[in-house]
């Protein structure tokens, strides 16, 4: 039994951060359950609930109630269950964007940066000078 008044104060909190973290980790639990039924019976609505899972789980481990790698693993394994059953319709409603266009995006870029800055105004700075004399 605790003996100090903020030995007691700590049991207060540790009992109302228990009971809210317990209700929070079954409502996503239940979430869970369903999102994986709608996607078993392949139900029209599964991607609309996979998107509200995924909500659930960042808030939860945002909120330290889940740790969160679990998190991220069960996002990922609802993302590509719902992929099995709707392909080419990503659960969280953005185009899928592989290696090859992440390649294809970045090719098309110039050099942006700090050193490519600094070459740039050095040219520029060059170029004035020249045409000054």
């Amino acid at each position: 039994m605790a003996t100090h008044a903020s030995a007691e104060k700590r049991n207060r909190q540790r009992i109302i951060r228990t009971e809210r973290n317990s209700a929070l980790k079954s409502f996503v639990r239940k979430a869970l359950k369903q999102a994986r039924e709608a996607i078993d019976q392949g139900a029209a609505n599964a991607s609309e609930l996979v998107k509200g899972v995924h909500t659930l789980l960042d808030s939860a481990a945002s909120k330290n109630v889940l740790p969160s790698q679990r998190a991220s693993r069960l996002k990922s394994r609802l993302s590509l269950a719902l992929g099995k059953i709707a392909p080419g319709k990503p659960a969280d409603g953005k185009p899928a964007a592989g290696k090859a266009a992440a390649g294809k995006a970045a090719a098309g870029k110039p050099a942006a940066g700090k050193a490519a800055a600094g070459k740039a105004a050095a040219g520029k700075a060059a170029a004035g000078k020249a045409s000054a004399k």
